[in-house]
């Protein structure tokens, strides 16, 4: 089953010919089109107000050390063989992660004045 279907995709590749695109030249696209002049005015809106994301990271950052030590202490207990190494991605990776959405959350809350 596995062969026939291997070889059912190889022939319908071998078999697929080139697109019409590339054929003849294309009729009517030959002259050349006339840009209208830039905007004086910007065509979207920037939102440019100061925020308190690098608060906000911070916090999550301390979150998610505490976190990752907390973390990190309940596995070295939970280990049963004294061969348990602790690990530097179960402390940082939380700190990671809650520093990110501490950033997003931060980045909602406009600074006052």
């Amino acid at each position: 089953m596995r062969s026939t279907l291997l070889l059912g995709i190889v022939l319908l590749c071998a078999s697929a010919h080139p697109a019409v695109a590339q054929g003849p030249s294309r009729v009517g696209l030959t002259a050349r089109a006339e840009r209208s002049p830039p905007p004086k005015h910007s065509t979207f809106v920037v939102d440019s107000r100061p925020t308190h994301w690098k608060e906000g990271m911070l916090y999550g950052a301390a979150v998610g050390l505490v976190g990752g030590f907390l973390l990190d202490e309940y596995a070295k207990r939970s280990c049963d063989s004294g061969n348990c190494s602790d690990s530097a991605a179960l402390i940082f990776v939380p700190a990671v992660v809650f520093s990110l959405v501490g950033g997003l959350i931060g980045a909602s809350i406009p600074k006052r004045g």
